[in-house]
């Protein structure tokens, strides 16, 4: 008896560990990025990481490196390439991926933009180009995971020539429903690569506001 309420007692602990959540807070401000990782009572710096001192590399071997990548630069997958892989992975995922797509998380999402170029016609462009992607971006995240009620502004600014960014959200997910929707996730991809039939599935989601929403 005495080893089975142990036993209980380890499963019901590595329940609540798998059923905590873990949050990713990622932030962008004045050109720095900072990602960092909480867990019930623990926090992990993930970005930037400590710089680790160590000998600096010989300047023949950084020039070797160097002509070493420029001789072998691989082809870069134009868009529609890209497109297309993503297409195909969220088609042979199937019902996998729409399970773990509903248990991420984005909210929280805050912060200011501010688009600037070197004249006004040319900031104008530009916050027009910007607003139009962060709708797409947007829109994108928002049908694939989960996007909670946010508060996010984009205006020009002809007074500087330069954007400046202003931005942080979270990210929510409990590790017990990532990793069985992981799992069948690869089974799903490995039933695909070897020639079963997958169904397709077709995805929706709702957008509220493009570039804010208060």
């Amino acid at each position: 008896m005495k080893g089975l309420a142990i036993f209980g007692g380890i499963l019901l602990l590595l329940l609540f560990l798998l059923l905590s959540s873990v949050r990713l807070h990622v932030s962008f401000s004045q050109g720095q990025a900072r990602v960092s990782l909480h867990y019930l009572f623990l926090r992990f710096r993930l970005f930037p990481s400590k710089e680790k001192k160590g000998k600096e590399k010989p300047k023949k071997a950084a020039k070797e490196t160097k002509e070493a990548q420029s001789e072998e630069k691989p082809r870069k997958k134009s868009l529609s390439q890209r497109l297309e892989g993503i297409r195909h992975f969220i088609g042979s995922s199937g019902k996998a991926f729409q399970q773990m797509r509903r248990h991420i998380i984005f909210y929280k999402l805050q912060g200011h933009i501010t688009v600037s170029r070197e004249d006004a016609h040319q900031t104008a462009l530009a916050y027009a180009k910007f607003t139009l992607f962060l709708q797409a971006l947007l829109e994108i995240v928002d049908s694939l995971f989960v996007l909670k009620m946010h508060k996010l502004t984009v205006s020009p600014d002809f007074t500087r020539e330069r954007s400046t960014y202003d931005v942080s959200f979270r990210i929510r997910f409990r590790p017990l429903f990532l990793l069985t929707a992981g799992g069948r996730l690869l089974l799903a991809l490995l039933w695909g690569a070897s020639g079963g039939s997958q169904k397709s599935v077709s995805k929706g989601g709702s957008y509220e506001s493009a570039a804010s929403h208060r």
